[in-house]
């Protein structure tokens, strides 16, 4: 199972990770066109900012899903990783197991590291939010320039 989890990987991380990051990086520009759109209506009844806000909502979930499916990926190839070291830190609950069998499961599963990756860089779940916050204080701000005087 874990050498079919690292051929699957293999297979999402080459082409697929290409193609799938030219289509977020369209689906990036549809959220922030929607989003500007949904600032520039100001004198239009509610229908329409009814209309923007559920545009707005449709790219970004478009958006997030696979990001976060990627960030999932990588968290739980990671506890694949741990899982190896903890049964190696067991021994009498895999005392019937053959020291060798445990001493190659060990060795597999530390040696392995599998991540799921966007852009050709790995998405780890702990970088998403700061950069989804990032990003959305840059879209903000560049519509409402600072006044100093």
């Amino acid at each position: 199972d874990i050498h079919y989890t690292h051929s699957i990987l293999h297979i999402f991380n080459g082409q697929l990770s290409a193609m799938m990051s030219l289509c977020l990086f369209i689906f990036i520009i549809g959220a922030v066109t929607s989003y500007k759109n949904l600032l520039g209506v100001f004198n239009e009844s509610g229908l329409a900012y009814t209309v923007g806000t559920f545009n707005v909502i449709q790219w970004s979930v478009i958006i997030v899903g696979p990001i976060f499916q990627a960030a999932r990926v990588t968290k739980e190839c990671h506890q694949l990783r741990r899982l190896g070291l903890e049964i190696a830190a067991r021994p009498y609950t895999y005392s019937d197991t053959p020291q060798e069998e445990l001493n190659s499961f060990l060795l597999y599963t530390a040696s392995t590291n599998y991540s799921a990756s966007l852009i050709g860089f790995p998405v780890y779940p702990k970088y998403i939010l700061a950069a989804i916050f990032v990003f959305g204080m840059v879209i903000t701000l560049t519509d409402f320039p600072v006044r100093w005087l």
